[in-house]
């Protein structure tokens, strides 16, 4: 009872033959959209990335000390280069863990200040700035009445993010 003998089957729909991508094909497609995308993605992300992941990195080239007998003052000048990929601002000051005051050049004695303004010193990626802190001797309790040659300072800059860097500079005698 074979009434269909000698009628050849089709695939799919009557009539017509599909023929699909052959596997090699179809994995080439599937393998060259993966990559387009990724290296889209790639090119992407590494360009918004700099507007999102900038750093601060400021370092203490130098620090130069001098004394002045008269006014028995310690001058350190200090010479610092922002290294960082944004603008760094200098906010605070420290000399053996004791904050200096800002905007300060002639301070009392056993203290100590800073030359930069009271709002911080902004520098800019690349850029290199001096500043100048001023320690004088004397006092009794104050935090620099012992403060005489050999001695070293640990001088710490602080920016606005609150990194901390830190230089240490050996103060000569006075008397050298």
């Amino acid at each position: 009872m074979n009434y269909l003998k000698g009628v050849t089957r089709m695939n799919g729909l009557k009539g017509t033959r599909r023929r699909g991508l052959t596997p090699v094909i179809s994995t080439i497609i599937i393998v060259s959209v993966t990559i387009s995308a990724s290296f889209s993605a790639a090119f992407f992300i590494n360009a918004s990335g700099y507007a999102f992941t900038g750093f601060e990195k400021i370092v203490c080239e130098s620090a130069i000390p001098s004394y002045d007998f008269a006014s028995k003052t310690w001058k350190i000048s200090i010479v610092v280069k922002n290294i960082g990929t944004k603008t760094s601002m200098i906010s605070k000051v420290y000399a053996n863990e004791v904050a200096l005051s800002l905007g300060v050049t002639d301070p009392a004695p056993g203290n100590g200040g800073v030359d930069i303004p009271d709002d911080g010193v902004s520098i800019n990626q690349g850029a290199t700035t001096s500043l100048n802190i001023y320690i004088e001797q004397g006092g009794l309790s104050q935090p620099f009445s012992d403060l005489v040659g050999r001695k070293t300072l640990l001088i710490k800059l602080t920016t606005g993010e609150g990194l901390e860097f830190v230089k240490i500079c050996e103060l000569c005698p006075p008397n050298a």
